[in-house]
């Protein structure tokens, strides 16, 4: 129920604040009094679109404001919690248009878009003239008056409930039959991957000695230009390697061994050492 409408600066209108009590409300007056003018501020609150030229000459801007009883309107209750606007169960619409015809809506004194403010509007009041029945011509107001006139309030809040418990079932069931087709998929390729080893017939230490040549293969050019290497500094270089070195070393050494024998042992260890870099030049080469 609207219990208080205030306009300021709007049309004609300095100021004007109405209070409705419960029954019927009459305002009359002579043409030009201004009550369609209160009509219109009451449709633009409720979020009719507005325009310029509505906000009163020498004025910054129209207020227009409407306060509403909704405890015998559920309808509107509901969409206010939904919208996190309700406030201790008031209702109050707030519409300021500046000059150049932008304006803002607030409901319970939060900023709101205008088609928040019609949505709420039309769950709590219609306006109706000549050509002017917004609600008559909405199916879900139709249904309303069906139920009403057939008493049919109980049984249609326990429909409501029972298909919002079946839809919240019906969801969850979806969710576990989505949760069981992932499982089973899952169980496939597993299933799938166990096969693949199960084939490969693995032996003990396989995946170990597998690994090893992985790092080999990853790494064989690090390896074939080290052993390169080496084979350059052991054989291969020009003009000199370790084996001319070892060679010169010995036809420097071997004949002074007739004027100390004490030379002896370093010339045994650098013939022994000539044969192992030649075994190893031999591994390289076959590596």
């Amino acid at each position: 129920m609207l219990t208080n409408l205030q306009v300021r600066n709007f049309a004609i209108i300095d100021h004007a604040e109405i209070g409705f009590g419960p029954g019927m409300t009459v305002l009359t007056g002579e043409t030009g009094a201004g009550k369609s003018i209160l009509v219109d501020a009451l449709g633009l609150i409720l979020g009719e679109r507005g325009g310029t030229g509505l906000v009163r000459t020498g004025a910054r801007r129209a207020e227009l404001s409407a306060e509403f009883d909704v405890g015998d309107v559920p309808a509107a209750a509901r969409w206010l919690e939904a919208q996190a606007l309700d406030l201790d169960g008031e209702c109050h619409l707030r519409r300021v248009i500046n000059e150049d015809g932008r304006s803002r809506a607030f409901i319970n004194g939060n900023t709101v878009p205008l088609q928040s403010l019609k949505a709420l509007g039309e769950l709590l009041l219609d306006i109706h003239g000549q050509h002017f029945h917004q609600s008559l011509g909405r199916h879900g107001v139709q249904r309303d008056l069906l139920d009403h006139f057939g008493d049919l309030g109980a049984l249609r809040t326990r429909t409501e409930t029972l298909y919002r418990d079946w839809q919240s079932i019906n969801t969850k069931l979806d969710e576990l039959k989505a949760a069981d087709a992932e499982r089973s998929s899952r169980i496939e390729f597993l299933r799938f991957q166990i096969g693949e080893l199960d084939a490969l017939q693995l032996t003990a230490g396989e995946p170990a000695a597998l690994e090893e040549e992985r790092r080999r293969l990853q790494n064989s050019d690090r390896l074939t230009g080290g052993v390169g290497s080496a084979l350059q500094d052991l054989y291969d270089g020009e003009p000199a390697n370790a084996q001319s070195h070892l060679a010169s070393a010995l036809q420097s050494i071997g004949p002074l061994t007739r004027f100390d024998a004490e030379l002896a042992p370093v010339v045994e260890l650098l013939r022994d050492a000539e044969v192992r870099v030649s075994e190893a030049v031999d591994e390289l080469r076959r590596f």
